[in-house]
């Protein structure tokens, strides 16, 4: 990984942008953002002569077809596993576009996963069936198809792929066999060696162990539980504390920074509360009362559908606290689904 580009910092400038319509731009060196059109950037690095290329078509520098005979005819990968890869390293760059058009719903999906991935790996092992959920869900959000994502699945903080020929090949090591055998007849070495520090830098930001201590930093007295495991030791220890910090996220005085929070701190305590014990929700309801905040957080949990469903709640006697349509509801009911929207009343 070269040592001016750390990938999280990138991440971060992604979701800077999200919640800072007035954000400052910025590189990484050798990486940067090209205007595709207007608010559309695309991560992107240079070629030899001056020009950019994005690492989401970053097949596209490549003589046509010459990536299908190295991988299919010299290094016996089957055609779909062939599909597979040229998918999911374009996805890799697709993560870190930045669309400013809108500020989408998938967005909001695409960051919490990406925190649950970094935050997970440092307990693989322990952690190794959220972690591939997670995974899965955040390939659903980039646009894979369920055929394309599902031949991938992480285990020991590796990334494999299901070959169809090869059996289960870790996925860095398909990147290193697939650029040597780039590298013995292209002459842009330096624009493929980028190509491929920036590839295994994701992968290894979202599987790979290591003592990095990840955190947004929106100084936001909340945001600690944000984090799987954090937000997991203060359930255990104080409900309450989560209670309060729940009933907070309705507070209509929040910046697009604590918005984010709140709607993280919300998903988290759908997958690692209510995704096992939906009856949990009640004891929520006995802090919080029954009434228009309940409402919005039960809502919200439904609408944001991390792992439960509205099912999951029948005969719990809470069928009346359930908004009408959160799906066609106002603003409100959604948690702030467009961030920029959130503060219209």
């Amino acid at each position: 990984m070269p040592a001016e580009m750390n990938p999280f910092d990138i991440f971060l400038y992604k979701v800077e942008n999200f919640v800072n319509c007035r954000c400052l731009p910025r590189q990484f060196d050798p990486y940067f953002y090209v205007q595709d059109e207007e608010n559309l950037f695309l991560i992107s690095t240079q070629e030899k002569h001056g020009g950019s290329c994005s690492l989401v078509r970053w097949f596209d520098i490549y003589p046509k077809d010459s990536l299908y005979q190295i991988i299919v005819e010299r290094l016996r990968y089957s055609d779909n596993d062939y599909g597979a890869i040229i998918v999911l390293l374009s996805r890799l760059g697709l993560l870190l576009n930045i669309d400013n058009r809108l500020r989408f719903n998938k967005d909001i999906y695409v960051f919490f996963y990406v925190i649950q991935l970094i935050s997970l790996k440092k307990n693989c092992t322990e952690n190794e069936s959220d972690i591939n959920y997670f995974f899965r869900s955040l390939c659903f959000e980039l646009m894979m198809d369920y055929e394309v994502y599902t031949r991938f699945f992480v285990k020991e903080n590796k990334l494999f792929l299901k070959s169809d020929t090869l059996g289960s090949v870790e996925f860095k090591d398909v990147l290193r066999s697939l650029y040597a055998a780039i590298e013995q007849g292209e002459k842009r070495l330096l624009l493929s060696r980028r190509l491929a520090d920036f590839q295994v830098s994701i992968i290894e930001l979202l599987f790979s162990s290591d003592r990095h201590e990840y955190a947004l930093n929106f100084n936001d007295r909340n945001e600690y539980l944000v984090y799987p495991q954090r937000f997991l030791d203060t359930y255990e220890k104080n409900k309450e504390e989560v209670f309060s910090a729940l009933a907070d996220c309705f507070n209509e005085a929040q910046s697009g920074h604590n918005l984010l929070v709140s709607n993280f701190i919300i998903m988290n305590y759908s997958y690692y509360v209510l995704k096992d014990n939906p009856r949990a929700a009640l004891q929520l309801k006995e802090y919080v009362g029954s009434g228009d905040v309940f409402s919005r957080l039960i809502s919200t949990v439904v609408y944001r559908a991390v792992a439960v469903n509205r099912k999951m709640f029948s005969g719990l006697g809470i069928d009346e606290d359930f908004l009408p349509h959160p799906l066609r509801g106002d603003e409100s009911i959604r948690l702030f689904n467009l961030i920029y929207t959130a503060r219209r009343r």
